[in-house]
């Protein structure tokens, strides 16, 4: 295979072993090598002026055809996808801040056809504008009824919370609209680059703060524009100890009490992030509702239930008992 053009897959076998002359199936893949896709952007790289300058992209799939054994092409296949990239523009802002247009082509995948015969193709149709962001997505079907169009939209328009004036960024998502039209929207810290409220199509808005060295989140608010007592808080404490790494979680149990914080997990975790326990338990009280053990392998080797002190293999349920 060259760096780029065509990839033709087969079963591999050992090197002591004679390779099959036929094959059950085999997978062929054509990739673009269009120059203003493959060719090298001189400025970036220091490279020699190439004619035209391109983006260096050369893993971009044009085709990739799913044979039985014999022939593999276009006309003899068991499955094929085609794909299509850069179509028109549907928005382009002339404002983005510190903005530098592309010399090649960005690679935006606009089309992407999935045939499961010779005959019927399902076609998935995205737009994007020119920070690269998708616009729009249209997929094959939609599971809806009446005359709804099958199409996803999605804005850009910058909603901080505290942005620095006369920036323009269009980089995250601020509304969502369905094929059934209805709209989520988020606001977004400007620092951290992450939602600070969201708003989901029934119009109820969770806050999120980031109040963590590492800008975790350390509060969710459920319905944070409602009066107090249908809010629902949930809030993280992280030890990051070396050796001690755990999670606390504490969330309210009622709509009706004001920040109780009555139901509260904790999870340990080892040197490479594997959970090693988890438990649920009353803070302020004495009460474990239960606790798994995890083995290396994240697997459960035991569970306590404190109700009726039982240790339990793995995937044995407690037999609860008054």
């Amino acid at each position: 295979m060259g760096l780029h053009g065509t990839l033709t897959t087969y079963c591999s076998a050992p090197d002591n072993v004679v390779p099959p002359t036929t094959y059950k199936r085999q997978t062929h893949t054509d990739y673009k090598t269009e120059s203003a896709y493959v060719n090298p952007d001189p400025v970036p790289l220091g490279s020699p002026a190439q004619t035209p300058a391109g983006s260096h992209l050369r893993n971009l799939p044009l085709r990739r055809l799913v044979c039985a054994s014999g022939a593999c092409n276009a006309s003899s296949f068991t499955a094929k996808a085609e794909f299509a990239y850069d179509g028109p523009l549907a928005a382009s802002y002339a404002d983005i801040s510190s903005y530098m247009a592309p010399t090649g082509l960005p690679g935006n995948l606009t089309t992407e056809s999935n045939w499961a015969d010779a005959t019927n193709v399902a076609n998935t149709l995205r737009t994007y504008d020119n920070a690269g962001n998708v616009k729009s997505l249209k997929e094959p079907t939609v599971n809806v009824t009446g005359p709804l169009t099958p199409e996803t939209t999605f804005d850009y328009t910058d909603s901080f919370s505290a942005p620095p004036a006369g920036v323009h960024t269009y980089a995250f998502p601020t509304s969502v609209t369905d094929p059934a039209g209805f709209v989520t929207t988020a606001q977004y810290h400007y620092g951290v680059g992450r939602p600070v409220t969201m708003t989901d199509r029934n119009g109820l808005v969770t806050a999120i703060n980031y109040n963590d060295l590492l800008d975790r989140p350390s509060e969710i608010i459920r319905g944070s524009t409602l009066p107090v007592r249908k809010q629902q808080k949930s809030t993280y404490q992280y030890t990051d100890t070396p050796g001690a790494v755990a999670l606390k979680t504490f969330r309210d149990q009622y709509n009706w009490a004001v920040n109780d914080q009555r139901l509260a997990q904790e999870v340990k975790f080892d040197g490479l992030g594997r959970r090693t326990k988890s438990r649920l338990y009353e803070p302020g009280g004495n009460i474990d509702t239960d606790q798994d053990m995890m083995q290396w392998d994240g697997r459960r080797e035991s569970r306590t239930h404190t109700g009726h002190s039982q240790r339990l293999p793995c995937g044995q349920r407690p037999t609860m008992t008054s």
